[in-house]
């Protein structure tokens, strides 16, 4: 309401600019030329502001998607440390901890070599795996980890969030 005011204000105040000066072109030009900034502005706020999310696990949060079955095992993600020159610095994992996720699901640390984007060669690190044990009904539900691991620089900790589909091994295999 306060915006549609303003700019009422400034349609009516170019309007007497035109009347009452020379230059009446100019001052026209900048009425309008702050209307279309106006309108500009509340345009980009009716866009944005749907797509803002707040808080964890909001509907509007795109996660990874993964499905695994009961019995199955499935690699989640690759982990190591790097220096900008594709150098690693990984030593060790210390532990997985799941800070969010169904029951039935284990995540396991595998080390060995690994691709990373930036880099040419393989360097130092291992892939998080997870177990599905014991699953009786299915589950849609976000799974919070974090990997704590040793570096050449001292202990860290990285946390990564997905979305994972869980299935009883009783769910048909066919198409």
């Amino acid at each position: 309401m306060c915006l549609a005011k303003r700019l009422t204000d400034d349609i009516s105040t170019a309007q007497n600019a035109v009347s009452s000066r020379k230059g009446v072109e100019v001052c026209l030009e900048e009425g309008m030329m702050r209307m279309r900034l106006l309108a500009g502005l509340l345009l980009s706020l009716m866009v944005v502001a749907p797509t803002v999310s707040h808080g964890q696990g909001s509907p509007r949060e795109v996660l990874p998607l993964f499905s695994i079955r009961d019995g199955e095992s499935l690699p989640l993600r690759s982990v190591t440390s790097l220096t900008p020159a594709c150098a690693s610095v990984f030593i060790s994992v210390e532990g997985i901890d799941v800070l969010e996720g169904p029951p039935g699901l284990s995540l396991t640390f595998e080390p060995g070599k690994i691709r990373a984007a930036p880099c040419k060669n393989e360097v130092d690190g291992g892939i998080v795996f997870a177990t599905a044990k014991n699953v009786t009904e299915k589950w849609d539900t976000p799974l919070t980890f974090r990997v704590r691991m040793v570096t050449q620089y001292g202990p860290t900790q990285l946390t990564y969030r997905i979305r994972i589909l869980l299935f009883p091994s009783d769910i048909s295999r066919k198409l």
